[in-house]
């Protein structure tokens, strides 16, 4: 997804182009830089192209990533100061298992599981720093992406 920044109205639309290539194209393309990481996520691996980011931010746009916490250097490293790190809670434990419990991609819980664990860290205060902004998802999503884009309109004139 990208939102154009600065303005009054929010414009979303998905961005987003899954292209199935070989282990060895895909080690390729990390070698060349072309991708940020390979990232492994519940017995799928994905590459994350740099380009469309770096392009997002030069024409002045707003790049928004679903990025695992735990590979969030990744992302300080090639963009650092040009990152807003918002982390979405869930508004509840059942509520997370209702939305998984959809997705054909977690036939044996795992990514069930790894939320949370992930969630009990947050809990617990293991994630402080980690993000600018702390969105619990319990309301309509339009509310809370112009609440995130506003909050990151207020970061830029800082």
């Amino acid at each position: 997804m990208i939102w154009e920044r600065p303005r009054l109205s929010i414009s979303l639309f998905i961005d987003f182009h899954k292209v199935s290539v070989t282990e060895k194209q895909l080690q390729m393309l990390l070698a060349a830089g072309e991708i940020l990481a390979i990232n492994d996520i519940y017995g799928i691996r994905y590459g994350t192209p740099k380009q469309p980011i770096k392009n997002a931010f030069e024409s002045d746009k707003f790049p928004l990533l679903d990025w695992p916490i735990k590979r969030l250097q990744v992302m300080e490293e090639e963009f650092g100061e040009q990152l807003y790190r918002v982390y979405i809670e869930p508004p509840s434990i059942s509520e997370l298992k209702r939305r998984l419990g959809t997705d054909s991609r977690d036939e044996g819980g795992h990514r069930l599981l790894a939320a949370i664990k992930e969630l009990e860290l947050l809990q617990c205060g293991e994630l402080s720093g980690k993000y600018e902004m702390l969105v619990k998802a319990n309301g309509d999503v339009t509310v809370i992406a112009e609440q995130i884009y506003s909050a990151y309109l207020k970061s830029l004139s800082h």
